[in-house]
């Protein structure tokens, strides 16, 4: 599916738009979450018509918010979509953005980990970035994430 998203970026007119919807429509399947029996075939179908559906967005507010930013804390979600996640962090550094990626210190469910990135070569010097990202762990849950937002605050000055 990788190969099916990075063609898909390549050639959209709007490749914000694209880059958008790869990280949208990889945060959407569940893939390997109880109840949720992808065989391969559907899931490559599933993909590929969400990649394609309608997307409700604000586009100028994203690339407002983009152009207005040299770095950017990349949250990830679910350890299915790391290799999607990489793919855009890809793109962000080939558009000059600075990032950090931020996977869950423990797993909840399926939350991908520090492990995770290791996996998909994000932390290592297996890197399908072109700077390998800086990493740095959002705790177990959303609110030790609140709670450590001065990490992230006094973060920005570092990096």
């Amino acid at each position: 599916m990788l190969r099916e998203a990075r063609s898909f970026y390549e050639a959209a007119a709007d490749r914000l738009e694209a880059l958008v919807r790869i990280a949208a429509v990889a945060n959407s399947m569940e893939y390997g979450m109880k109840g949720h029996a992808y065989r391969e075939d559907r899931f490559k179908r599933d993909f590929m018509q969400t990649l394609h559906a309608p997307l409700r967005w604000d586009r100028a507010a994203v690339l407002s918010a983009l152009r207005a930013r040299e770095k950017i804390l990349y949250l990830t979600d679910n350890a299915g979509e790391i290799l999607f996640d990489a793919l855009v962090i890809q793109m962000l550094q080939s558009w000059g953005k600075k990032v950090v990626i931020a996977p869950k210190s423990a797993p909840v469910f399926n939350d991908a980990t520090i492990e995770d990135l290791q996996v998909a070569g994000l932390n290592t010097g297996e890197s399908p970035c072109r700077v390998m990202p800086k990493v740095l762990r959002s705790g177990s849950s959303s609110r030790r994430l609140k709670r450590r937002s001065w990490r992230y605050s006094a973060m920005s000055t570092t990096w």
